[in-house]
């Protein structure tokens, strides 16, 4: 081979692995559930599912991104594929959202596995997420947007975010207790426990009493400023304060009968005092806001 100076032009002859067929187009067809359940976009290209089956051409070899939206009362759990033919599509993770995949030399079918979440467990003020780059070793987590309430004799959240919802006292179901001096109610013996047990959790189901450092990457994620009327999150107390300057929250751990709740104060609307390690006896009542884990069916944790 003789070397050349970089200045001067040539021709260039392509070579590629034998056996991939580097010009195939192949389909990606997107099932259609019907109306009313969510949006699945392929390389950020959406294509509604009650608008038919979609039929997406991809070059053989590309990486695929594949993404889906619900809408309300569905939830997305993970990604199902098939190869006309020859299996099924290999995921690099298929319960992650988006997922992704590289695209066979055939023809793919996939379709988003969803599942259909009881009205009283989606929060009507909305929910939002605290990422795990909020605070260093606590992972992502999902807010409601509201505070918990006993309704249909059953615990659901609040319909709307500045109301104070059901008093619990902590490690207990049990409502109707107020907040000063609150008789003991069966249950828990709280004082057995440090953390908030499971069977006695007010949050609706695959929801769960924050911990105190869910907290503090709440703080940390989230200015509590939003205008006059109060913090970002409105976290409502239970004094007599429509719009919510200050408050407490039970987090799920307590030591020797006093629980460490969330304290919050902001009197002169300027000056915001913020305590996550707060001490207050486990025969108080308090409110409560719920958490859950990201992704997946929120019915599960």
């Amino acid at each position: 081979m003789y070397p050349q100076s970089k200045r001067y032009a040539y021709p260039v002859r392509c070579v590629r692995t034998p056996g991939v067929n580097a010009m195939a187009t192949r389909n990606v067809t997107v099932t259609n559930y019907g109306l009313g359940i969510g949006t699945v976009s392929i390389n950020d290209t959406a294509y509604p599912l009650e608008n038919g089956p979609a039929l997406v051409p991809i070059v053989t070899g590309q990486r695929v991104k594949v993404s889906f939206a619900p809408e309300a009362g569905w939830q997305f759990a993970g990604w199902t594929g098939n190869i006309s033919g020859s299996g099924s599509v290999v995921f690099e993770n298929p319960n992650a959202n988006p997922a992704y995949f590289t695209m066979p030399d055939g023809n793919v079918s996939i379709l988003p596995n969803i599942i259909n979440v009881p009205d009283y467990l989606v929060c009507p003020a909305g929910e939002f997420e605290v990422p795990a780059t909020a605070r260093e070793g606590v992972p992502a987590t999902i807010w409601a947007g509201a505070n918990v309430e006993e309704k249909r004799g059953g615990m659901e959240f609040a319909d709307l975010m500045d109301y104070t919802g059901s008093m619990f006292q902590w490690g207990r179901v049990a409502t109707g207790v107020s907040y000063m001096n609150a008789p003991s109610a069966a249950g828990t013996d709280q004082t057995s426990v440090t953390t908030w047990p499971a069977a006695t959790d007010p949050c609706p189901e695959g929801w769960r009493v924050p911990s105190p450092e869910e907290y503090r990457a709440l703080k940390a994620f989230r200015d509590y400023y939003l205008n006059d009327y109060g913090a970002l999150i409105y976290f409502q107390g239970p004094q007599d304060n429509p719009f919510g300057f200050q408050g407490h929250y039970w987090t799920n751990a307590q030591s020797g009968g006093t629980g460490y709740s969330l304290y919050f104060e902001d009197q002169d609307r300027g000056n915001f005092y913020y305590d996550v390690t707060h001490e207050i006896g486990v025969q108080y009542a308090l409110p409560v806001r719920c958490v859950r884990t990201p992704g997946g069916n929120p019915i599960q944790y």
